[in-house]
């Protein structure tokens, strides 16, 4: 074993134990040496403990730090990748516990499902191939639980290695035709007031740029995507920190004004 391969271990190990304790997040990056091909090899461990430990098998990945300013906080000059398991994959409507995370922080995000298996790739995939690569297309929330991170600081490599903080996703109906992803508004509402709407530029100029990404950063790890992968491309608003007894919406609508759609959640205690 190499000196990598046990800090990888040694890491996720802390991180499933912090998991399994409830523990806040403490952040993970080494003094001095942290790369992010540590955090992914810590993150590969973290996931399959997960897997073990009952939370499914991977049902696709989720894209994080898609805008310029939150790259910039965590010092990064792209995106990042975690693993959603299918024992987080839940259908709207639905209802969640607060009290089954360390804090709940929903993002509001268009979904794709991929066509086909995608092969490793040499690099990013153009625009028209990430388009033909998606069967469908559906508004969403990506649970997001930092465990009641601080801000102050943050770096990637600790999100990386926890996995990205996904907490599972919720998933809206799927499309299987849709407009301009770029020109769509999403709007998120609380017990149903609008608080916060977006489009779908603000995710990497296109939400098919995160999976053109994700192509990328999975074919210089040797990986294929599999066909039927949910791609959660990133938040279109600030993530709302989840309340018991609220009521979340998240609504897409297209540049015409045609409805694509919306994701429901209900957060009991």
């Amino acid at each position: 074993m190499t000196e990598q391969q046990a800090d990888a271990v040694a890491l996720a190990a802390r991180i499933v134990a912090d998991h399994a304790a409830a523990r806040p997040f403490p952040g993970y990056a080494p003094e001095a040496g942290a790369n992010l091909d540590l955090a992914y090899a810590v993150q590969d461990r973290v996931v399959a403990a997960f897997r073990a430990a009952g939370r499914g098998a991977p049902a696709g990945w989720k894209i994080g730090l898609t805008s310029a300013s939150m790259q910039a906080f965590c010092n990064l000059d792209h995106p990042l990748a975690g693993v959603i398991l299918d024992g987080g994959v839940a259908h709207s409507p639905a209802r969640l516990s607060r009290g089954a995370y360390g804090r709940l922080g929903l993002e509001c995000e268009i979904c794709l499902r991929t066509a086909r298996d995608l092969p490793p790739q040499a690099g990013p995939l153009a625009h028209a191939a990430a388009e033909e690569l998606v069967a469908s297309v559906a508004p969403a929330f990506e649970l997001i639980d930092d465990r009641a991170a601080s801000y102050d600081g943050l770096d990637a490599f600790s999100i990386i290695a926890d996995n990205g903080w996904n907490a599972g996703i919720v998933l809206g109906e799927e499309l299987a035709a849709w407009p301009d992803l770029a020109a769509c508004t999403g709007r998120l509402a609380i017990d149903g007031t609008m608080i916060d709407q977006g489009a779908g530029a603000d995710v990497l100029g296109h939400p098919l740029a995160a999976l053109s990404w994700l192509a990328a950063h999975l074919g210089s790890r040797g990986e294929t995507l599999p066909a039927g992968s949910l791609v959660m491309t990133g938040s279109m608003v600030r993530t709302q920190f989840a309340e018991a007894g609220r009521h979340y919406t998240f609504q897409l609508t297209a540049h015409d004004g045609r409805s694509m759609g919306g994701v429901e959640l209900q957060v009991e205690d």
